[in-house]
């Protein structure tokens, strides 16, 4: 199987949101499907796959249970919305060389956003911060394909990205 690619390095400079009301500063400009998540009490959208803990988002922390729920029901890992015929994966040049990620798909316009405005992506030597973390919870560039083959290692699922051409 064929499967187009797009990488994050070819994206132009991010646009900044002109309208600031409600809007956290140095947040790139919000496209319409990550303007309709839901917001933390500072103003930053929280992404689908984000856990809520102690009634708070915690960036930090995947809910699990909605990672089986976008394979199965082909929803964007960041806003949650049905997705279409291209996916896209902000990952790394690991990923990249070998097609693997541990993270389901996204919408590339999800995938852009989230490689300008979350600090694992826009900072890659940042650590987590685990301080305060509740103890039964562990931690988890852009490339667009047509397929996709989820694989089962042990308890966990890869998701290995189908043969692909420069476009």
């Amino acid at each position: 199987m064929t499967a187009a690619i797009w990488f994050i390095w070819s994206m132009k400079p991010p646009t900044r949101c002109d309208d600031t009301r409600g809007h956290p500063s140095g947040l790139p400009a919000l496209p319409p499907r990550i303007a309709r998540l839901a917001r933390d009490r500072r103003g930053f959208p929280v992404p689908w796959f984000v856990a809520t803990i102690d009634g708070e988002p915690d960036f930090r922390v995947v809910d699990t249970p909605k990672l089986a729920v976008a394979i199965r029901q082909h929803r964007c890992w960041v806003c949650g919305e049905q997705l279409g015929v291209h996916l896209a994966f902000p990952i790394g040049p690991t990923c990249v060389a070998n097609r693997v990620t541990a993270e389901p798909p996204v919408h590339r316009e999800c995938a852009e956003f989230s490689a300008r405005a979350c600090p694992f992506l826009t900072k890659p030597r940042m650590r987590r911060n685990a301080q305060g973390l509740p103890e039964e919870f562990v931690a988890p560039p852009i490339w667009l394909i047509v397929g996709l083959a989820t694989l089962a290692v042990g308890a966990a699922s890869l998701n290995r990205h189908a043969q692909s051409e420069d476009r």
